[in-house]
């Protein structure tokens, strides 16, 4: 049976974008905020015992922040691909620092920064298998000194790190730097931290996975679910959503690493300006989608 489509009128997508709009505003407004936060971020110094990770919590809010500061350029809903992509990159972000967080050994920290040399030798090791030993050209050579000089200690640290427990002779790389997947390290970081989490969010991290990620990743990957049979009022929304959860999730990074970092003296005066921050974001929304109503009604006057 054929599917029709019921397609939005000119007045609907002329809204709909409006409401975007309106929200993409809220960007700027974070984005500020966390750039206000930035030096009091810098200025602290990890631990030489939390060493790897105290500089792993401050190397993942340092890429929330990147990403608002991409955000702030992609003010049109044309740009949701980019949009969601940025949405999951700031889920994960949240999930990550949850679980450094609640961690009071340098445990996690170790294992989020042995995974990069984990993650580059897995891309040699394919590397060298397409084009076969001794075959690799020149200009990717460094791959087979790459294997040849770290593979014996990489597949030590992997078993140390990320036993395999079918075989403990055996080295595997993992999905993510705790072992598990992200739906699983949800779970974990909820567990961990579950009432902050609702508090800031208003929903747990498993249960935003569960609704939202599978649908940015349609709208990301080369998967036809994401565009077929879809109106074009479908991506303003999506965008909006987006929006805001990215705004919502970037200001959970910044909490979290704000009170890692142990500013006592100041937590309750943070809590001052994040509801604050919060409460301006909706009314800059609000005043923008009125001004946009009365303008149409205008319109429609003359």
């Amino acid at each position: 049976m054929r599917r029709e489509k019921n397609l939005s009128s000119d007045r609907e997508l002329k809204t709909a974008e409006a409401h975007a709009n309106a929200m993409f505003a809220g960007i700027t407004l974070y984005r500020e905020y966390m750039h206000k936060c930035e030096p009091m971020i810098m200025s602290v110094l990890p631990r030489p015992e939390l060493k790897h990770r105290d500089d792993a919590i401050r190397a993942v809010w340092i890429r929330a922040y990147a990403w608002m500061q991409s955000l702030e350029l992609l003010n049109h809903t044309k740009h949701i691909q980019a949009i969601s992509a940025g949405n999951r990159s700031l889920l994960e972000f949240s999930v990550d620092l949850v679980l450094l967080h609640t961690d009071s050994t340098n445990g996690s920290g170790w294992k989020m920064y042995h995974l990069a040399f984990s993650e580059r030798l897995k891309a040699a090791e394919q590397l060298v298998a397409f084009y076969g030993a001794g075959s690799v050209p020149a200009v990717h050579s460094e791959a087979e000194s790459f294997i040849l000089r770290e593979k014996n200690s990489i597949d030590d640290m992997r078993r140390t790190l990320w036993p395999n427990a079918k075989d403990s002779r055996k080295a595997i790389h993992p999905e993510r730097w705790t072992g598990r997947d992200l739906f699983r390290d949800a779970e974990n970081a909820d567990a961990a931290y579950g009432n902050q989490i609702k508090a800031s969010l208003g929903v747990s991290l498993a249960e935003y996975y569960r609704t939202e990620y599978r649908r940015m990743n349609w709208l990301i990957h080369s998967t036809m679910a994401g565009v077929t049979n879809l109106d074009r009022i479908y991506y303003s929304n999506a965008a909006v959503l987006a929006l805001r959860w990215c705004q919502d999730l970037a200001m959970f990074c910044t909490q979290i690493t704000l009170k890692d970092q142990q500013f006592h003296d100041a937590i309750d005066d943070l809590n001052t300006q994040w509801r604050e921050l919060r409460r301006q974001r909706d009314q800059n929304y609000g005043i923008l989608i009125r001004e946009f109503e009365a303008g149409e009604l205008s319109r429609e006057k003359h």
